[in-house]
């Protein structure tokens, strides 16, 4: 008795739902882009400030920096689906983009 679970439909994309009851999408879509510019801003900021001075070329700093680095891959990963939804009305991400930002979350977040 070997039975096998095969489906012959390959998924590409997934339909965000949840977000529809929202009342004011394009104010929180715009609130979450200004709080990810403002978080992209300082981060290249403390990275550069910190590359470029060689007295800051210590342990303490470059862990600083690595935090920094941290910190745009994951608001990367986390911010820009929920703008693309809530600014533009994007409610589909494909299967390898999903796959890839599910990844970057878990590699950023320390356990």
């Amino acid at each position: 008795m070997l039975e096998s679970n095969v489906t012959a439909q390959r998924i590409t994309e997934f339909v965000i739902t949840g977000l529809d009851h929202l009342p004011n999408k394009k104010i929180l879509g715009l609130l979450i882009l200004v709080t990810y510019s403002l978080i992209l801003l300082g981060s290249s900021a403390n990275i550069c400030i910190i590359a470029s001075d060689r007295h800051l070329h210590r342990p303490m700093y470059i862990f600083i920096c690595n935090l920094a680095v941290i910190d745009i891959m994951f608001t990367t990963s986390a911010s820009t689906t929920l703008i693309a939804l809530l600014l533009a009305g994007v409610r589909n991400i494909s299967y390898h983009s999903c796959i890839s930002r599910i990844q970057q979350i878990n590699y950023s977040v320390p356990c």
